[in-house]
Parts: C-alpha cells; sequence; structure tokens
C-alpha cells in the first residue's frame, strides 16, 4: 500500500507545481543573496495556487548565528556563508571552488565531494559563480545545489552550501519506468496542445523523513498554462496523484 505524504510525516507518491524559475538564477550582492537565498526554498515567492497543486515541499529550517552565517536548524551545517574572504590559489574558476570545497569539507559537512557534481560557471565584472549539484549513487538530488562565489582577486566571497550528508536512497532502479510517470502526471494535469517542453529525469527527492527515488517530470503544455514539474515516486506501482503542488 501507497504512503501518502505531507508536511511532517513520511510521503510517497507525486507532487506537481509551477516551477518558478527565479529559484535556479541567484543573483549577488552578496546581502542580497543571503536574504534571498540562503536555502533555496526562501526564494520561492507566494503565487495564486491552481486547483491542480496540493502538498507542499520540505522546507529545511535556518537560523542566522552571526552577521554572515545562516545554518540549519536540524544539524547545524552552515548553509550560507558571506564574506567569506578566503584566497585560493589561481586557476580556473571550477578548480579554485573545488580548492576550496576540499579545503572547508569537514567544516560544511560535505561527506563526500565526489558526490558532487561541477554544473555551471557564470562570470561577469564581479567574479564568478561555481555550481555543483549533489548526486546519490549517481542520480541527482533535486534542486540543491552548492554556489561558490570568487572575486576577481581569486577569493571565496560567499558560499551557498545544500549538500545533504544523510541522503540514501535503498535503490537506484525505479519501479515505475519514465513513460509511466510521465502519463500519469500528464494524465491528472489534463495537457493537450503543443508541448514547448518535455523533460523525464530520474533524481532522489528529499522529504521531512526520508529520500525517494522519484521522477522529474517536466512541462509547459499549451494546456493547462504554466511551466508544470511533478515529482512521482520510483516505487509507487499505482501511480496515482496523491501529493500535488
Amino acid at each position: 500500500m501507497d504512503r501518502v505524504f505531507k508536511a511532517g510525516r513520511t510521503m510517497r507518491g507525486i507532487r506537481i507545481h509551477k516551477t518558478n524559475l527565479g529559484l535556479m538564477n541567484f543573483r549577488f550582492p552578496l546581502v542580497l543573496a543571503l536574504a534571498l537565498v540562503a536555502t533555496s526554498a526562501w526564494a520561492q515567492k507566494p503565487a495564486e495556487r491552481s486547483p491542480l497543486e496540493i502538498g507542499e515541499d520540505y522546507v529545511e529550517s535556518i537560523s542566522q548565528i552571526g552577521p554572515n552565517t545562516f545554518i540549519s536548524d536540524v544539524d547545524g551545517t552552515p548553509r550560507a556563508l558571506s564574506q567569506v574572504n578566503y584566497s585560493v590559489r589561481p586557476d580556473s574558476p571550477q578548480a579554485m571552488a573545488e580548492q576550496y570545497l576540499s579545503d572547508h569539507a569537514p567544516a560544511l559537512r560535505i561527506s563526500s565531494l565526489t558526490d558532487l557534481e561541477y554544473r555551471s560557471t557564470r562570470s561577469g565584472l564581479a567574479g564568478h559563480n561555481v555550481r555543483f549539484r549533489q548526486t546519490v549513487d549517481g542520480v541527482p538530488l533535486w534542486v540543491p545545489e552548492t554556489v561558490i562565489n570568487i572575486d576577481n582577486q581569486n577569493r571565496v566571497q560567499f558560499v551557498l552550501n545544500e549538500f545533504r550528508s544523510d541522503v540514501s536512497v535503498p535503490g537506484v532502479i525505479p519501479v515505475v519506468g519514465a513513460s509511466a510517470a510521465r502519463q500519469a502526471a500528464f494524465d491528472h494535469l489534463g495537457v493537450s496542445g503543443d508541448l514547448f517542453t518535455d523533460e523525464t529525469t530520474l533524481i532522489v527527492y528529499q522529504t521531512q523523513d526520508e529520500a525517494l527515488l522519484a521522477w522529474s517530470i517536466r512541462g509547459v503544455p499549451g494546456s493547462p498554462i504554466g511551466d508544470w514539474e511533478a515529482i512521482i515516486d520510483g516505487f509507487s506501482a499505482s501511480r496515482s496523484i496523491v501529493l500535488a503542488k
């Protein structure tokens, strides 16, 4: 029997929501970044809910313990650091970011640097933003990123650390196939018309109580209008929509 999950207890099934692309496009200066993106959930703006949306994503509680540090209330992991001013050896932005992570992995509670996958570098007049994504047994963890901001003097100035050290899943081979997961999500939404985005990706999805092997279904259909994403439990054989946002 599949387990339905809501905030505060274990969740199983499907979560659907309209994506907020602003979550993925962090901006600096650092003070604004700390206020808005110390954790990715902070950046989400309240929006009118569609009747197709139900449920909520797990939001980690964060506290500020000094002028430049935010930590997890769950285990004390540093989540955001500003005015770091840590010099690294001149190299490519990726190599400099990896040097910082290697030097500070214990303090950041990054248990395995091999589980951080390089994503991208964005360079500008003020320096570089280097992004990494956590993987679990080779499968990407949904949404959280580790971002290292390096100025033009080769100094790390801002760190966004969303690494979860205790995430594991019982296996990475889903029971529910990609096509079945996609169809379940589209059936729920009543998708019709042209699809301007159609992406299906195997992920690990973190809830309050556990991590789930799941499918991320992204779609921008002609109807219903919006940029939708479904998170579907990879082990939920019924594939019925039991949780949506």
